[in-house]
């Protein structure tokens, strides 16, 4: 079995680097949010991060079996 969280998430104000932040344990201070955009940061997807847990609302659970066509 598998499952996959699918949730609402709240950004706030959000920081768009122009290089790669490996360090932060934090959004800059002013900033609810990290948005990295593809193409940059050596990206090759869009992804936000939030640094706290009540900017999360899961709304969803898919629970789902999987298995392999390589065998």
């Amino acid at each position: 079995m598998r499952g996959m969280l699918l949730a609402d998430v709240v950004v706030g104000r959000s920081h768009q680097p122009t290089k790669p932040l490996h360090a932060l344990r934090q959004a800059p201070s002013g900033c609810h949010s990290v948005h990295g955009r593809a193409g940059s940061c050596r990206l090759n997807y869009d992804e936000h991060v939030v640094y706290r847990d009540d900017a999360c609302l899961p709304v969803r659970l898919y629970v789902y079996s999987y298995t392999s066509s390589h065998e």
